[in-house]
Parts: structure tokens; C-alpha cells; sequence
């Protein structure tokens, strides 16, 4: 096996230099893109990230390029495709890890430079990604009609591999080159193996070639949609487009012209663990016989294996089968238990405990219950919210007798995102609430990472004190207050 290893190539900045950031609005009040130059891999470059997608259910984009005489077009082109990102999500069209999109700009104009035919949408790998939020989908794009018809058809992981051989950066290059010559030709399109198989993405679905054997890992969340691909009787092939897996240490990749098997790693890789970038497996009339072919597998199964397969996918099962070469394994790997929550919370309440009672009644447990709630809430959005260096989390929450509910929410200690501070606000508010009487009830949830003083969490959200600024006197929270921002 033809096996090397890449230099990982980090983020590198000017000694004691910021990054240069703008801050641009595309819709008022809807879309905005946020620019930051910056250096990676040795030379100048630019990241240009979306923010306000994520309202209308797309995930939010980046695009990392080279600093040049083109800077003005290129931004004016990358903002255009982010105004028609929000055009078409807004209409329900949203495009999630590896996919695609062929497109030309008005006019016949290609995006960006001549021969870009489209882009992938990369998911976030640490060494990978230009200074962009976490959770964004990196864009890389494609060069030439052989990678647009490469990931169309076929994979996009295994054009974004590919770019990491041709770019020595492990596990493909953190930005894009416009300019570049295609990594595939016409002739790999119409001679891939894969060209013969119905290929399916199940996200999550992942393959590796591991102590001489290839193991399939199925999360188990993705049984009943991998089983409703297995025919009844076995008797036409599986192929599936696999997923990224972040444990593997090396890639397969296929080349033009290769004799054997090519793989990809990073520095200090043993290549233990190589990752496959698609799948085959087919009943046969020939003994059980595994394949490593261009940069995925192909598994043939005689027909006591092939039924012991299909019953194994169907049952969500473990199975595997020896056969000589390589071995082959199927595992529905459970979901790891969640992260421990390290947020500490100080619960404020905004209204004396005599009214708080005469409100809710007998409150303790199910104010308690419903914090737990809502705490837990902040929790799995933390890190989309606070970019990860945030020491704390402010949510000031409101509950109408009616039994709508709204959040208010203020970070310290860091800048947050305000796209994805209004999206928790709006599941916060969808928690189911206590349902008062006799009129609202406030409290504020302090949360903050140990090391965190607690007087550094505000008392009150800062759109309280802008909302209250001008009166004569002080509001009453919370019937006077939300009477005036919130009617």
C-alpha cells in the first residue's frame, strides 16, 4: 500500500496582530456576512462567514480564499450566493454536510473564476477550517465538470480527500483556490466502480479498514434506515456513500494512475484506523471474498453470508465473517452518553416569593423542574452560542398567565453570536411553562463556567434596561415592564 503522511498546517497569525474583521448586512435585519483576513498555510487569506441562515433552518457557511487584486469580486461573489442561500431556504431548500450545489452565475459569469462548476458543503474539522464560528459548513469548491460529476454522482467526501492528497494538508485544505486544475478527469468519472452501484448517504453511516478487516459502524439511530435498503430477499447490491469519521487516522484516496491502494494521514499517524469513502456490498455465487478497491470497499457474500447479512441489518445485530485477505464486521455503535454539564446556576427571582406563590401556587418542584428544563436547553446550544469562550449565560425568563413565555438572553466574558442567541431564545420560549395566574412571573437563570465569579452575570438582561431607559421612574417587573416591551 502507497502510504503518506501530510503535514497538518495550522492557523498562523502575525506576531501580536489581530485579524482584520468587517461586518457587512446583506438584508437588513435577516442576512449579514462577517470578513476576517487573516494568514493560513504561509500565505494571506480571507474567510467570509454567513450569519442569519440558521433561522430559516440552513446551517451557517464560510469560505476561506486567497488574498489578491480579485478581493472585491470574490466577496461580491460570495455574498450573492449567500443572499440566494437565504432565498432558497427561506422556501424550504436547505443542503446539509457533503452536499452540493452546480450553479453559474447571471449572465453566464462562473463563481469566482473560470471553470468553478460549484461547491461542497465540508462539515467543521478541527485543522481544516478557516477562523469561522463553530458548527458552520465549510465550502470548497468544485473545479472543472469531472468534480462537479464527481460529487454529483458519485461522492463529495471522496473529492474533498482527494484535495488533500493534492494539497499535502490532511484532511483536505482549509480554503479554496479557485484557480486550481481539477483533482479528477473525465475518464475517472466514467471508470469508477462506483458508476455501477445504487449509491445511498445515510448521515452518520461510516466504514473503516482496521486490524485487516473492514468494519461498517451503523449508529444505532440509523438501523431502520439502513435495513430499509437491504432488499427481501438479499438480492441486489448495497452501496452506500459513507460519512465522515472523525476516528479514523488516515483516508483512502484514489488517483489517477495509481497501482495500488493510497492513503492519506496526518503527522504522526500510524495509519491504524483508514477511513473509506464508499461502500459496496453484493450477494454472490463465489465464496465470501472482501475487496479494497480505489478508495472504498467491496464486499461479495456467497449466499449463506448474504442472508446472514440482510438478517443482521434487518435485527440491527453485530455480524462479521472471516473470510481469506481481509475480514468484514458490522457494528451499531449506541450514541456516547452526553457531556457532563460543568454549568453552575444561581436562580434569580424577579418577584417576591409571597406574589411568586400567590401566582403559581404551591411552586418549588415544578419551578424546578421547569429550570432543569431550560437549563438543559443552554447547555446543547453553549458552544453555538458563546463560539466557546464565554465564562457565562444570563436568561432572564417571563411566563404570561396565557401561557406563552419568552427569554431574554445576555453572555459574559465573550461575544456571542446574536443568530444564535435569538435561535435559543426561541427554544427556550417553546419549553413547556408554568402557567401563572393573576398575572406574569420573572426569574433570571445565572449560568456560568467554574472560575466564574458570580457577580460577573448581569442581574438583569441589557434589553430590560434599554427598553426602561427614558421613564420617569422605575418599571415594576414584571407587570409594568413586560406591559411595555412585551404587550
Amino acid at each position: 500500500m502507497e502510504f503518506f503522511g501530510l503535514a497538518r498546517r495550522m492557523l498562523a497569525r502575525g506576531s501580536g496582530e489581530s485579524p482584520g474583521t468587517q461586518h457587512l448586512e446583506l438584508v437588513p435585519g435577516r442576512l449579514t456576512a462577517t470578513v476576517v483576513d487573516h494568514d493560513l498555510d504561509g500565505r494571506h487569506r480571507r474567510t467570509i462567514s454567513s450569519g442569519g441562515l440558521e433561522a430559516h433552518g440552513q446551517a451557517e457557511v464560510a469560505i476561506t480564499l486567497l488574498r489578491g487584486d480579485q478581493d472585491a469580486v470574490w466577496l461580491s461573489d460570495v455574498t450573492g450566493f449567500f443572499t440566494t442561500l437565504l432565498d432558497l431556504a427561506a422556501q424550504g431548500r436547505v443542503v446539509g454536510p457533503w452536499g452540493y450545489t452546480l450553479f453559474q452565475l447571471a449572465g453566464g459569469r462562473d463563481f469566482l473564476a473560470p471553470g468553478v462548476r460549484g461547491v461542497m458543503y465540508l462539515p467543521a474539522v478541527p485543522g481544516a477550517t478557516g477562523p469561522a464560528p463553530p458548527g458552520v459548513l465549510h465550502l470548497q469548491v468544485l473545479v472543472g465538470d469531472a468534480e462537479g460529476q464527481m460529487a454529483w454522482h458519485y461522492s463529495a467526501l471522496r473529492v474533498a480527500t482527494r484535495l488533500g492528497g493534492a494539497f499535502s494538508y490532511y484532511p483536505w485544505p482549509g480554503w479554496c483556490e479557485p484557480t486550481r486544475a481539477s483533482v479528477f478527469s473525465a475518464s475517472q468519472v466514467t471508470s469508477t466502480m462506483m458508476r455501477t452501484l445504487p449509491l445511498h448517504m445515510v448521515p452518520g453511516v461510516t466504514a473503516v479498514l482496521e486490524d485487516n478487516r473492514f468494519t461498517l459502524r451503523i449508529p444505532a439511530a440509523q438501523a431502520g434506515a439502513v435495513a430499509a435498503l437491504v432488499h427481501e430477499p438479499f438480492d441486489a447490491a448495497l452501496g452506500l456513500r459513507l460519512d465522515w469519521d472523525p476516528t479514523a487516522d488516515a483516508w483512502f484516496i484514489w488517483q489517477e494512475g495509481q497501482t495500488g491502494p493510497t492513503a492519506i494521514s496526518p503527522p504522526g499517524s500510524q495509519g491504524r484506523r483508514i477511513g473509506l469513502t464508499f461502500l459496496a456490498v453484493a450477494p454472490g455465487t463465489r465464496p465470501d471474498q472482501v475487496l479494497l478497491v480505489e478508495d472504498g470497499g467491496a464486499v461479495i457474500l456467497g449466499e449463506a453470508s448474504a442472508s446472514a447479512f440482510a438478517a443482521a441489518i434487518r435485527a440491527a445485530e453485530p455480524w462479521s465473517v472471516q473470510p481469506e485477505g481481509y475480514g468484514f464486521a458490522v457494528e451499531f455503535p449506541a450514541p456516547p452518553p452526553p457531556a457532563a454539564d460543568p454549568l453552575e446556576l444561581a436562580v434569580r427571582l424577579y418577584l417576591p416569593a409571597p406574589e411568586l406563590q400567590r401566582r403559581l401556587g404551591e411552586y418549588g418542584q415544578p419551578l424546578a423542574e421547569y429550570v432543569q428544563r431550560l437549563r438543559a436547553t443552554v447547555w446543547e446550544e453553549w458552544s453555538a452560542v458563546t463560539d466557546g469562550d464565554a465564562a457565562g449565560l444570563l436568561v432572564a425568563i417571563g411566563v404570561k398567565p396565557s401561557g406563552e413565555a419568552r427569554a431574554w438572553c445576555d453572555s459574559v466574558g465573550g461575544v456571542a453570536r446574536v443568530d444564535a442567541l435569538r435561535r435559543l431564545e426561541a427554544a427556550l420560549a417553546a419549553q413547556p411553562p408554568l402557567t401563572p395566574s393573576g398575572g406574569p412571573i420573572a426569574f433570571g437563570l445565572q449560568l456560568r463556567l467554574p472560575g466564574c465569579p458570580l457577580d460577573a452575570v448581569p442581574v438583569f438582561p441589557s434589553a430590560w434596561f434599554e427598553a426602561a431607559d427614558g421613564h420617569a421612574r422605575r418599571l415594576q417587573i414584571p407587570d409594568e415592564l413586560f406591559a411595555h416591551i412585551w404587550p
